[in-house]
């Protein structure tokens, strides 16, 4: 009986650590980057964020964007809401959408949004890899449509 006893509490420890990363009161500090080109025209794309589970698999946070091309760079800043969907302890989907406020160099400011939609895959209890497919525009700017990767971290108070 004492076997079994340690053997349900050992499971349902392995299984509050394994799905710790997407719960309530977790901590989201990371960020990404990417590349894309178009037209001959690259563009690498910077972006930190920090945010907050408020409910299990639900993110609250924001995100500064930051852009350069060619001798030229903008960025971007504002919150955003990120679910976790489907899943397990090694990966979730993810899908994500923002409003932001932004501008360059001799150029006035504007607001716009972004949405995305990727995979995190799970190195550890407190460590993601993501890759993400997004669509950011700001003002009246083409928008930009863009593939990356990046970590986050997942600290759990």
């Amino acid at each position: 009986m004492k076997q079994l006893l340690c053997i349900a509490v050992f499971s349902m420890l392995m299984y509050c650590v394994a799905f710790s990363q997407t719960d309530k009161g977790t901590v989201l500090l990371g960020g990404g980057a990417t590349f894309t080109t178009s037209d001959g025209t690259s563009v690498f794309n910077a972006t930190p964020t920090i945010g907050f589970f408020v409910l299990n698999d639900v993110v609250i946070g924001a995100g500064f964007d930051w852009y350069t091309t060619k001798g030229a760079s903008s960025w971007a800043l504002g919150p955003f809401i990120r679910l976790y969907l489907f899943g397990n302890d090694r990966g979730k989907f993810i899908v994500q959408s923002g409003v932001n406020v932004g501008g360059a160099k001799n150029s006035d400011t504007a607001f716009g949004f972004d949405v995305a939609a990727g995979y995190a895959a799970f190195l550890n209890e407190s460590i993601a890899l993501e890759l993400l497919a997004g669509y950011t525009k700001t003002g009246d700017t083409k928008g930009i449509f863009s593939l990356g990767a990046g970590f986050q971290i997942h600290y759990n108070r």
